[in-house]
């Protein structure tokens, strides 16, 4: 008959045991407390700097955005400026053409040289109005060579088609100012204006100018188209 021995461990043995996982425990706990609070720290850290950042971001955008706007404004500026410079060129231009024009108009008066002498018929420009109406204006000249006054009358005739039928229309018949006469009196050179209205179904192919001074020493013709 054989007998074992078992140890018993006594109840201290298992308080301390106890109190050891315990300690571990609360070691544990505070181990990861203090880590916790470092992570802690270095996420508020981070977070500041981010927040930095952000801010600093904000500012060059909004700074970006001002330039960006600064440039836009620029722009609308220079294709202003470039708009005006265009228009004022395009005027610059045709005042030229306009002063080249008259400078023209003057050399014939003055140097006859250059051109006919005596009467001349220059210009005749018709401008369409409402109604049928027409306005036109003739210039009769005289150059420098003969420098004394001249008079007399001229007539303008209206060439063209009235139910397929050529007709030829008389100004003084069309014309709409009263008292109105196709008389000229001048040194070097004199415009002529009026209005008239053109009877319906007629189209006009050409306008027969011709002009005379009194006694009829000098008489001019010519013959414009109608290009309105």
């Amino acid at each position: 008959m054989s007998f074992k021995v078992v140890e018993s461990k006594s109840g201290v043995w298992y308080i301390s045991l106890g109190g050891l996982f315990i300690i571990l425990l609360l070691l544990s706990g505070w181990f990861g407390w203090k880590q916790g609070g470092a992570r802690t720290v270095e996420l508020s850290h981070q977070l500041t700097i981010v927040s930095g950042l952000h801010d600093e971001l904000k500012l060059q955008v909004a700074t970006l955005q001002q330039q960006l706007l600064e440039i836009e404004r620029r722009e609308k500026i220079a294709l202003v400026s470039v708009k005006q410079s265009s228009e004022d060129m395009l005027a610059l231009q045709e005042q030229t053409k306009q002063l080249e024009k008259e400078l023209s108009f003057y050399r014939s008066i003055m140097a006859p040289e250059l051109g006919q002498s005596g009467l001349t018929i220059d210009s005749l420009k018709v401008i369409p109005e409402s109604g049928g109406r027409y306005y036109f204006e003739l210039v009769l000249t005289q150059t420098k060579k003969q420098d004394w006054y001249l008079k007399g009358s001229f007539n303008l005739s209206l060439l063209g088609k009235q139910h397929d039928k050529a007709v030829t229309l008389p100004m003084k018949s069309l014309i709409m100012e009263e008292n109105w006469k196709p008389e000229f009196s001048f040194r070097y050179f004199q415009k002529i204006e009026g209005r008239f209205q053109l009877p319906e179904n007629v189209t006009i192919a050409s306008v027969s100018v011709t002009a005379s001074t009194k006694k009829g020493k000098q008489r001019v013709e010519k013959n414009f188209p109608w290009s309105l």
